[in-house]
């Protein structure tokens, strides 16, 4: 009795001695979120989810996603990385339950009897049960480490896939974009045309002299060369399009490249929400939870293993024995394993957790500050492009307006060709500045809607099951 009483004494006084206190993550995190403002740039009022508001796909470009983005290398690589990390929490789980295995085996061995020689045969069979008590929590941390890891793995995966669509929507905007200012050149070009034929009829007529007809013949080969570069921009952005989706960079789109409609953007949304749903910062307040959870595993370093076996075994000459239970003994033992010199491994052990305690804590910190700039960003941008585009729409009805009139002027005599060409250049040059301030709103709030968390409006289906076992 006194001998039990002394080994409970020593493992109490040796729990005291190693236990140090770790912060908590529930007191660290807030620290972290210091520097989160209380409200945003406040917009009206959004009655439906956000990324409804900012953006309204084609429903042949939502479709096209949905059904192909699965083939995207970079989410199949994200995906190993998830089975890799849940496979990693269901070894963790499984270390805190007993361990039952079954042994058998037969043999001969050779003695001496008398001086001869002889054969002797002995068979064994054995169970054997082992369980490590989990008295100071270790396996459990580990647990829960493996299981934040899992955690945020998942949540890469979603942020990967958010990420992956919002490439695509710019690469499609790209195209778009490049589409419709290729459709504006070739306007532009038919129209120059025009223009160097009639010149060439009036230089034949001595109305005009061979000057006018060389500023013709560069303004058409100068729409020629701004259409070459259009049909490059487009083709670049249909190849990057195409390697998202896992495709062939030539594959054929299948997509009628539909114009966008551009809904009023009508936007509140808190802070709290952000942190909830953006799932880049929820994988790094899961990494921080893993951290916690494996430096204090490495803070009871110190403390003893505590193990008890159990055991069934048979031994006999004759195999059949094996069968009869008469021959089965049985065993139960417990034991203590306290480190006492290991060349300083757990303190190193302490040190390194320590550290990725902290460098966890620091990346999570940097993310929030980097995703509040994110969006501040995105939403002051939104008013002063749209302020560009109100700005631009207005310039070019005026620019319009005045070549048009000049063009009558010109095709009667009475403006020459420098003047023409002069809003000429400055239509085409608004004209184009307009087209790209246009898809400059939608690029924006594609990267709003990736900085505020939000889904884009389409339907993209985890390609597994989170599986999640009850401890």
């Amino acid at each position: 009795m006194n001998k039990r009483f002394g080994l409970l004494s020593l493992v109490l006084v040796l729990a005291a001695c190693s236990n140090t206190t770790n912060p908590s993550p529930s007191t660290a995190l807030p620290e972290a979120h210091q520097a989160t403002p209380n409200q945003w740039r406040q917009l009206p009022l959004m009655k439906q989810s956000a990324a409804q508001q900012l953006l309204v796909l084609p429903q042949e470009l939502s479709r096209t996603i949905e059904q192909e983005l699965s083939n995207s290398p970079d989410l199949e690589a994200d995906l190993a990385r998830f089975a890799i990390a849940q496979a990693n929490y269901e070894t963790a789980q499984a270390q805190r339950w007993p361990e039952l295995d079954f042994k058998m085996d037969g043999g001969e061995n050779q003695f001496l009897d008398e001086g001869n020689k002889k054969s002797r045969h002995s068979y064994s069979a054995q169970f054997r049960v082992s369980w490590e008590a989990d008295v100071w929590g270790k396996l459990s941390d580990l647990e829960k480490a493996s299981e934040a890891d899992m955690d945020a793995v998942l949540m890469d995966y979603q942020s990967a896939q958010q990420v992956a669509v919002s490439q695509l929507l710019l690469s499609y905007f790209d195209m778009s974009q490049a589409n419709r200012l290729i459709e504006l050149t070739l306007h532009n070009q038919r129209s120059q045309q025009r223009r160097v034929a009639m010149t060439e009829s009036r230089l034949d007529a001595g109305l005009l002299s061979s000057h006018d007809l060389r500023l013709a013949k560069n303004s058409l080969y100068t729409i020629e060369a701004t259409l070459v570069q259009h049909r490059l921009n487009f083709h670049r952005a249909k190849q990057r399009f195409n390697v998202l989706l896992g495709r062939h960079s030539e594959a054929d789109l299948n997509l009628a490249l539909e114009a966008f409609e551009l809904p009023p953007l009508e936007l509140t949304i808190s802070p709290s929400t952000v942190l909830q749903q953006r799932p880049d910062l929820v994988a790094s307040e899961s990494r921080v939870m893993s951290a916690f959870y494996r430096k204090s595993n490495a803070d009871k370093g110190n403390l003893p293993d505590i193990t008890v076996n159990a055991g069934l075994r048979a031994t006999s000459q004759n195999f059949s024995d094996l069968f009869d239970w008469q021959y089965w003994l049985g065993s139960v033992t417990a034991g203590l394993v306290q480190p006492i010199l290991d060349g300083g491994a757990i303190k190193a052990n302490k040190s390194l957790n320590t550290a990725r305690q902290s460098l966890a804590l620091a990346q999570y910190k940097m993310a929030l500050l980097n995703s509040w700039q994110e969006i501040e960003r995105g939403i002051y941008s939104e008013a002063e492009l749209r302020s560009k585009h109100q700005a631009l729409e207005q310039a070019y009805q005026q620019i319009f307006a005045a070549e048009q009139r000049l063009s009558r002027q010109y095709e009667a005599g009475l403006a020459n060709s420098f003047e023409l060409l002069t809003l000429q250049v400055r239509r085409i040059n608004t004209e184009t500045e307009l087209t790209r301030a246009y898809y400059e709103i939608l690029a924006n709030r594609t990267l709003l809607v990736l900085a505020l968390g939000e889904r884009f409006p389409v339907q993209l289906n985890a390609p597994w099951e989170k599986k999640v076992n009850a401890s």
